[in-house]
């Protein structure tokens, strides 16, 4: 507000900007913004919740499943090394597929959705213009990250707990 102050007196030389009443409407929607955020935030937080739970749930099942496979490749004489190699590269190469093919395929489809109904008023029957960013393809690289790594986690903790059973006996 100071500056639009600044802008007017500027403009018209001799003006006075009485601004008390529009600080207190300025006030007012920031409070109402804030309360309409609330619910925003609430439905964040259970839907992360959500999704850590099922991702523990199928790391939990993943471990038990290559539990089997592990033991298998052990009693074929593989090492705990050559173990997390393979789960590397397998996880590897999941995770790099996806990630690429994934922004591929939301880059073409947010494009193409101008030709859609729906969007007929946006894109007049024509395809989006679309600016590429680095952005969201820096997301979908921090989001593949995490996936290698609940990828890699269930042979990690199988070699270990085979290693641990193999000293153990």
């Amino acid at each position: 507000l100071a500056d639009f102050e600044a802008e007017i007196v500027r403009a018209l030389p001799g003006s006075i900007v009485a601004h008390g009443p529009l600080e207190g409407i300025v006030k007012d929607i920031q409070r109402r913004r804030f309360f309409a955020s609330v619910p925003s935030l609430l439905l964040l937080t259970v839907t992360i919740t959500t999704m850590v739970f099922c991702l523990a749930m199928m790391v939990f099942y993943l471990i038990r499943s290559r539990e089997r496979d592990v033991g298998l490749l052990r009693t074929r004489g593989a090492g705990s090394r050559q173990l997390v190699r393979l789960s590397v590269l397998e996880s590897g190469l999941v995770v790099v597929l996806a990630t690429v093919l994934g922004s591929v395929l939301a880059v073409t489809l947010v494009t193409l959705a101008g030709a859609l109904p729906l969007f007929s008023g946006v894109g007049d029957g024509r395809s989006l213009g679309m600016e590429l960013a680095l952005l969201p393809f820096a997301l979908a690289a921090g989001a593949g990250l995490v996936c290698f790594l609940v990828l890699l986690l269930p042979t990690a903790v199988s070699t270990a707990s085979g290693a641990l059973v193999q000293k153990l006996n």
